[in-house]
């Protein structure tokens, strides 16, 4: 996970942000399936990286959204276009306010104290 997020340029891709996406979901796993193996609950822990992982995923659905929504725009008839553009504007806002809200979700996961496996 963390190999994934110091490999993402200054304004990453969209895989590059899923690829830390399912990073961030597999790590939650491994926290929630080792906590009995650890003194410290991971709790905390899994509760940044949900937040995390959902924030990534709300990014990803956006963009696989507007994907197929340009898809069928490009072969519906005009209004059927017109609504899918509308609707590709509504899940670039979401895709934008994912984008801004992703970075402190990982600054909140980064966190020392978080680490239970110390």
């Amino acid at each position: 996970m963390r190999a994934a997020i110091a490999a993402l340029e200054v304004d990453p891709s969209d895989a590059a942000l899923h690829t830390v996406r399912i990073r961030t979901k597999r790590a939650r796993y491994a926290a929630e399936a080792l906590a009995p193996a650890f003194e410290r609950s991971p709790a905390a822990f899994v509760r940044a990286a949900t937040e995390l992982q959902d924030l990534l995923g709300e990014h990803q659905d956006a963009v696989v959204a507007q994907a197929w929504l340009r898809d069928v725009a490009a072969r519906s008839g005009a209004h059927s276009a017109f609504v899918a553009g509308m609707i590709v504007q509504q899940e670039r806002r979401e895709q934008a306010a994912a984008l801004a809200a992703w970075p402190r979700a990982w600054k909140r996961l980064e966190r020392k104290r978080l680490r239970f496996w110390r």
